[in-house]
């Protein structure tokens, strides 16, 4: 019966509560008993067929196999993590930028560095957070590894002066250009020593 195949059985409540109340459930997401030992992740589209005294007489409707999705969710979410646990780890200031220079991403190091929040640094321009200006380093007539990158579409890497919030500092600073897999440049992820 559908109730004992509901693993979580508030969810069951939830989900004949919407039924009653509304006549129909769209995608509710639940954890399904299929078999003693399988569980499946379904969305349950449902429209309910009443009795003359309202209640519940059956339900017609439709559910989808969603556990190979949640699956693959799974596993960006810890491959992500991963990824952003060795980004963390790096000595040295990492940050990704898009094609606007504006900052998506950036490691502890570079927070510590500039001695921003993560929450303050993301989606700033990098100029504004690296070297304290309210222009690209270019318009500046400094040189921008990141916009040879972005416009040479390959990496670079050279030393640097930078202008900082506390005067100028010598870098080596290297740029690399990420592509989709359709071939666009999505972002310049910047390492400076």
């Amino acid at each position: 019966s559908l109730p004992a195949m509901f693993r979580d059985e508030s969810a069951y409540e939830r989900f004949v509560k919407t039924l009653s109340e509304d006549g129909c459930v769209h995608d509710f997401e639940t954890y399904l008993s299929v078999f003693e030992d399988l569980t499946e992740y379904v969305a349950i589209s449902a429209t309910a067929r009443f009795r003359e005294d309202g209640e519940i007489a059956g339900m017609d409707g439709v559910m989808v196999n969603l556990t190979g999705k949640r699956i693959m969710e799974e596993i960006v979410t810890q491959s992500r993590d991963k990824i952003m646990a060795a980004f963390d780890a790096l000595p040295d200031p990492v940050f990704a930028i898009d094609r606007n220079f504006y900052l998506v991403s950036v490691n502890k190091a570079f927070v510590q560095k500039y001695k921003q929040s993560f929450a303050y640094v993301m989606g700033k321009p990098c100029h504004q957070i690296c070297c304290g200006q309210d222009v690209p380093c270019s318009e500046k007539g400094q040189r921008c590894l990141a916009a040879e990158a972005i416009d040479g579409k390959q990496p670079v890497a050279d030393e640097v002066e930078r202008m900082t919030v506390d005067g100028s500092e010598k870098v080596l600073e290297q740029a690399s250009p990420v592509f989709n897999k359709d071939g666009d440049l999505t972002q310049v992820v910047i390492v400076r020593k």
